[in-house]
């Protein structure tokens, strides 16, 4: 993990850690930070249309109980008076084989951030928003 950020690659199994080689980025696994979902892959179809972030967009978490699931993030400084940069990458791929994109609503913590509609399985959608936690800790609820 780079200094300062939390680099999360959904989807990879725990302990499967790697550093992006063309941006340096170190991702680690999200089993540290949510307690529940699935890992599923993204259909062989997609894996090529995912052009630079194959590795990152090869593997998703799923959850398909249908109920919210947060990811607990702890920056290493301390959440009340500073700014976070949260930067999510959205990739359907058809990983279920069921052809639907998924609709679903983000949350930090409680407060509506945005939807993810993915029009189709090959769609990329990067959602971004400045967070300044009034706590330690930040929720980004699904």
């Amino acid at each position: 993990m780079s200094a300062g950020f939390i680099s999360i690659d959904c989807g990879i199994e725990n302990g499967n850690d790697y550093t992006d080689s063309e941006t340096g980025i170190s991702y680690t696994s999200d089993a540290q930070y949510v307690e529940s979902g699935v890992n599923m892959k993204i259909s062989d179809l997609f894996l090529s249309q995912t052009q630079n972030y194959q590795k990152l967009l090869s593997t998703v978490r799923s959850f398909p109980e249908g109920n919210s699931s947060c990811y607990t993030l702890k920056p290493t400084a301390n959440g009340g008076g500073n700014k976070y940069l949260i930067r999510a990458f959205f990739m359907y791929g058809n990983y279920d084989l069921k052809s639907q994109p998924p609709l679903f609503k983000l949350y930090l913590n409680a407060n509506e951030w945005d939807e993810v509609k993915l029009d189709n399985a090959s769609q990329i959608l990067i959602k971004e928003v400045i967070h300044n936690p009034p706590t330690d800790y930040i929720h980004v609820c699904l």
